[in-house]
């Protein structure tokens, strides 16, 4: 018996066991180059027929690969594009989830809550974002636009002046 037939007979206790068979027989790839295919694969499918098609199988790719971060990012993107608010919500949920000490990521789940009419948990992943990552424009800049349409103007003025303390400046800062 060969030491690869030796592996694939033996009682699934693995993550591998998520894998199909004919992927495992590939040969001596790890689970994170399994998954870096299919993300491949999907998106040369959305070059050839588009995101619609191909968010189908970046799907079927995450539910055997549920923590892999860059095809969360990359169902975003597409679900963005399409202007699906409820698989954006979803894939930005995932990425928050997956790296809850990513500024990006929670940015990214903040805009997705904005857009849904969730505002306060959007003002929570903002404001969290903005705890990370002190420069991030992008997280300071929603969060004083939800607070100032709130009214909450010394709240809103406080993270101009952070933003301002983490070398923000220009025409953005200026004019809000």
């Amino acid at each position: 018996m060969s030491r690869m037939e030796s592996r694939t007979a033996a009682p699934a206790v693995s993550a591998k066991a998520a894998v199909p068979e004919e992927l495992r027989r590939v040969g001596e790839i790890s689970l994170e180059q399994l998954s870096e295919l299919k993300l491949l694969e999907a998106q040369t499918l959305a070059d050839e027929a588009g995101p619609g098609e191909a968010i189908e199988a970046l799907q079927a790719a995450l539910r055997q690969f549920p923590n892999f971060v860059a095809g969360w990012q990359q169902l975003a993107e597409w679900y963005g594009s399409l202007g699906d608010g409820t698989g954006l919500l979803e894939a930005t949920e995932r990425l928050a989830r997956l790296k809850p000490d990513d500024s990006a990521s929670l940015s990214a789940y903040g805009d997705a809550l904005a857009r849904a009419g969730e505002r306060a948990q959007a003002e929570q992943n903002f404001a969290l974002a903005l705890q990370l990552d002190g420069s991030s424009t992008f997280a300071g800049f929603w969060l004083f636009d939800l607070l100032f349409a709130e009214q909450r103007f010394a709240d809103a003025d406080r993270i101009l002046e952070r933003l301002r303390q983490h070398g923000v400046d220009g025409p953005f800062l200026f004019g809000r």
